[in-house]
């Protein structure tokens, strides 16, 4: 049950009204306070509790950290509810603006997850029904981003720290006395409702004494031996779960009036008992019974909600007491985990119950950092016996197989570091090893490494290719003037020899990498290269003299024909003018190189040259005629 209650406001007021600005209203803001009483005890402290907490500093105390973390904050909660505090304190941070209804959410919340069912017998329902209430506080304040939050939690317990040490070694010593060790869930069952029902009474002296609210305890139901319900139930709880059996408090209706009681998990299924109203009884008439033998409890809606009901699903029929006493089950592998046979003794004959089952198998491969698994399970068809799973090795993790740094098996990237040692630097990766004897991409460049790791600078060589690393260890490419010569690295890096091409332009580098110019023999041809290293093509003037390199850059000789006209070079490749003798004939070039026909007039004589170039001896030319040295001698 909450209530919310205008008495720290009304003392806010109060203080602003008394001391003007000493109350900076503008930096923290107050919310209504809200008050909480566990319904069970609603009919019997609502008058006792108080009706709001005590009012408290608006002044947050430093080092305090805000968290918008509320399993955080719930689990903090719950410690200081073990430790039986009284005033906690938690710093949440909200990122929304917080009002009061979100406030009133917030504090469910916590509330519950701090008192929610782990499996500890001092947590959850233990927890839950031994708070009578608490009362909380609130201010907020604008932070960088988002709000900050200030809750103080005012508490109330049944029982007190000291008690609850009290509790601690009386469950202790209790349990050992039971002797619960190798018993089945049926047997620690039984043992602990047989002490309960054996040894404490129902409280009627004081039940109803509104001041004497540990009658609700289980601390009044262990150690003085009477209690009411509420006592029963949590003293079950916390001793069942100690055992290491499955348990809830269950509460609802019975008997016209408010009732809690219980139910235990017992081979899979649970079941409601009873311990308060089977104290003093035997036979036992709220031992172990399904929902139908248990008719005259109804239970509160919070328990026969959908995920309640789902996450504790009750047995069909009550526990038949005469059945057979089994012991807890044992399970064999067989050595290639190919079946598993469970096994289980008949306390009551000594005979064996068995079941052998074959086994699925589930293949999990391998990746590059981890191993693969295979895991193996087997399903009984008998209830008693529970689905087994074993998971065992599988292959090896491959391991990253990085290019470039990025693994072509899973495309992780590999990081690592520069590292500084005397004048020189080397790369460490993530898992401490480190490039050597090879080219490496890091960020945007790349870099050689030499045998021992030292990142390279200068000339060096890999796999039979030259590079060139500057000063900063970055690898260069495109043209690099060194020393008196140019050299030219293609993309990857590598020194070029030979022809390239850069550009439109064709150059040839020798075989050191360095740029050729001037005349060059290559093979067995001559080629020309600029100064700036272009290799020619076409008409060339080199010391006087002029030279004819075709469309692939090779020097030409012999006749050539240049947009109709023939020229001749001789074997140096010089272009020829003037007289030429060749294989017993004469050819005649003009100043331009370009080979004359026809009628020529060369010094004081005239020539005729045929269509090929060739002079003209001793023959008539039409109407003139020429004689043994070509000339023009006479006319007919």
């Amino acid at each position: 049950m909450k209530r919310k209650s205008f008495f720290l406001s009304l003392v806010f007021a109060m203080l602003f009204f008394l001391f003007g600005g000493n109350v900076n209203v503008q930096a923290e803001t107050p919310l209504e306070p809200y008050t909480y009483i566990n319904p069970v005890y609603k009919d019997v402290l609502s008058d006792a509790l108080p009706e709001a907490i005590t009012p408290y500093s608006m002044e947050t105390p430093q080092n305090v950290s805000y968290t918008d973390d509320v399993q955080q904050l719930a689990a903090t909660l719950r410690q200081q509810m073990l430790n039986r505090t009284t005033t906690i304190h938690l710093y949440y941070h909200s990122n929304t603006a917080i009002t009061q209804d979100s406030l009133d959410q917030l504090s469910d919340q916590l509330f519950n997850l701090a008192v929610a069912h782990t499996g500890n017998g001092k947590e959850g329902d233990y927890l839950r029904w031994h708070c009578e209430g608490w009362t909380l506080g609130a201010s907020y304040s604008s932070a960088s981003s988002g709000y900050n939050m200030d809750l103080t939690f005012t508490m109330y317990y049944l029982s007190d720290a000291s008690q609850e040490a009290q509790m601690d070694q009386a469950v202790s010593s209790l349990i050992s006395s039971l002797n619960l060790s190798g018993k089945n869930e049926y047997q620690k069952t039984k043992a602990i409702y047989d002490y309960m029902c054996s040894n404490i009474t129902y409280d009627y002296k004081n039940l109803n004494d509104p001041n004497y609210t540990l009658k609700f305890s289980a601390y009044a139901a262990l150690i003085n031996k009477t209690s009411v319900c509420q006592g029963y139930a949590t003293l079950f709880y916390r001793l069942a779960l100690e055992a290491g059996l499955d348990a809830r408090v269950i509460a609802g209706v019975a008997g016209g009036g408010n009732h809690a009681w219980n139910i235990v998990k017992i081979n899979g299924s649970y079941y409601n008992l009873d311990s308060t109203w089977d104290a003093g009884r035997d036979p036992y008439d709220y031992f172990l019974k399904n929902m139908d033998d248990f008719f005259d409890h109804d239970r509160n809606a919070d328990y026969t909600a959908s995920d309640f009901v789902t996450a504790y699903p009750m047995s069909a029929t009550s526990y038949d007491e005469s059945a057979p006493v089994y012991g807890e089950p044992t399970y064999e592998w067989a050595a290639d985990y190919s079946s598993v046979t469970a096994k289980r003794l008949c306390e009551t004959d000594g005979t064996y119950e068995t079941e052998t089952v074959e086994t699925t198998k589930e293949v999990t491969d391998p990746t590059c950092t981890k191993d693969g698994s295979i895991t193996y399970r087997a399903v009984f068809t008998n209830a008693a016996f529970k689905a087994q799973t074993k998971t065992v090795a599988g292959a090896k993790a491959f391991g990253h197989d990085f290019q470039n740094d990025i693994c072509t098996r899973c495309n992780a990237r590999r990081t690592g570091a520069w590292v500084h040692s005397g004048s020189r630097w080397w790369y460490r990766y993530s898992d401490g090893t480190y490039p050597a004897n090879e080219l490496r991409k890091i960020g945007n460049s790349w870099f050689g490494f030499d045998a021992a790791g030292w990142m390279e600078t200068g000339w060096a060589a890999h796999d039979n290719n030259w590079y060139y690393f500057a000063s900063s260890g970055a690898m260069q490419t495109g043209w690099l003037a060194h020393g008196k010569s140019w050299y030219y690295f293609d993309g990857a890096g590598k020194m070029m020899t030979g022809f390239i091409t850069v550009g439109k332009a064709s150059y040839y580098m020798l075989s050191s990498g360095q740029m050729a110019t001037g005349w060059q023999k290559i093979g067995n041809y001559w080629y020309y290269f600029a100064g700036s290293g272009a290799m020619q093509t076409g008409w060339l003037a080199h010391s006087k003299s002029w030279y004819y390199l075709d469309g692939t850059g090779k020097m030409t000789t012999g006749f050539i024909t240049v947009k109709g006209a023939t020229y001749y070079l001789n074997g140096s490749g010089q272009m020829v003018t003037g007289w030429l003798h060749l294989n017993n004939d004469w050819y005649y070039f003009a100043g331009s190189g370009a080979m004359t026909t026809g009628w020529q007039k060369v010094g004081n004589y005239w020539y005729y040259l045929d269509e090929n170039g060739k002079m003209a001896t001793n023959t008539w030319i039409g109407n003139w005629y020429v004689n043994g040295s070509g000339a023009w001698v006479r006319s007919r």
